[in-house]
């Protein structure tokens, strides 16, 4: 039996193809201990939660450090809800429809496998490279909201169920 599975599909599948383990695992990192003060310890993690999260958090890398746009990455957890922000503070994705895919820019990036500015081998110094990052974050979460201020303007849009549903944006 032939099965033909979509991209969502198949990353959902065969996560650890796309994010690695999913399983918890123990490591030795440096963390910051009470007193505010690097320690290292060992940890549990799951790496695919870890990839997925250190995705979007390149993304903003990108901007500020590597781009120069902005000086300033911010990310926050929210026990309670479980959401993790990340922000920063650089120009802002475009807003306008890509031409090709008569879509919204930030839908494209986040929707859509194997889509984004950095495969200009050449010319690339930047941390993303493959154009799944920021989808795969979307697949993986139950919610990915993309605010995005450019230009005067606020972009916002919100995705559900894995990439399930994509909502329009405002």
């Amino acid at each position: 039996k032939i099965t033909i599975l979509s991209d969502r599909e198949h990353c959902l599948k065969r996560s650890g193809m796309y994010i690695g383990s999913v399983k918890p695992e123990k490591q030795i990192f440096w963390v910051l201990n009470s007193e505010k003060k690097l320690i290292r310890q060992e940890i549990e993690f799951i790496p695919g939660l870890f990839k997925i999260f250190s995705e979007i958090v390149d993304n903003a890398i990108d901007e500020v450090a590597v781009r120069g746009f902005g000086d300033t990455v911010n990310i926050e957890y929210d026990k309670q809800t479980g959401f993790i922000t990340v922000s920063d503070n650089g120009r802002g994705i475009p807003i306008d429809k890509h031409d090709e895919a008569k879509v919204p820019i930030p839908q494209v990036i986040f929707a859509q496998l194997r889509s984004g500015s950095n495969f200009d081998d050449s010319a690339r110094e930047t941390v993303g490279m493959n154009g799944v990052g920021a989808t795969l974050t979307n697949i993986f979460s139950e919610k990915l909201i993309v605010q995005i201020k450019r230009d005067g303007k606020i972009y916002q849009q919100v995705f559900k169920d894995n990439l399930a549903k994509i909502e329009d944006p405002i």
